[in-house]
């Protein structure tokens, strides 16, 4: 387990446990920005910081301008290697106009009958603040845009509750 993650996991643990002892839900979520600014996440370009999210058993991660510094081919291993998804419903391909292939709009959980969905949005601002070839072929789609379309269709689905989990300006 890397740095501070020891006493993160043992806290992690204890309330997941706790929740599951009294039937309450739990979600383990990020907001993007997943490996940057740590000597072990930059030197290992995030495998380690999946590696410990995937221990710790996290539910969804929502990608954050950071999570591109390596490129899009490396956002995408690590989706690959997570072992809980990676969510963007503005994350496009240009070439398709398809949501791109390692990223998810949204997740439902179901805790005691309520359905909940984590929608989860990124900054429509990356292409200013990106390198071009970090993120070649990906258009990021606005994000209220996506939204305003998304959210009807969860609720649709059965979404009692919507948690919105965004890496946004806006």
């Amino acid at each position: 387990i890397i740095g501070g993650g020891e006493v993160a996991s043992r806290y992690i643990f204890k309330v997941r446990e706790e929740a599951t002892r009294n039937g309450y839900g739990f979600l383990l979520l990020d907001a993007g920005d997943i490996y940057q600014g740590t000597p072990v996440g930059t030197l290992t370009k995030g495998k380690a910081v999946v590696e410990y999210m995937n221990y710790v058993k996290y539910d969804a991660v929502c990608v954050g301008n950071h999570d591109f510094d390596d490129g899009w081919e490396n956002l995408k291993k690590l989706a690959e290697y997570a072992k809980f998804p990676f969510l963007g419903a503005n994350i496009y391909r240009k070439s398709t106009d398809k949501l791109a292939e390692f990223v998810k709009p949204y997740i439902m959980k179901e805790f005691d009958r309520i359905k909940i969905a984590i929608v989860s949005v990124t900054t429509s601002l990356i292409p200013e603040i990106s390198y071009p070839e970090h993120i070649k072929d990906l258009e990021f789609k606005n994000e209220v845009e996506v939204l305003r379309k998304l959210v009807p269709e969860v609720k649709k689905k059965g979404a009692d509750i919507v948690i919105l989990s965004t890496h946004s300006y806006l």
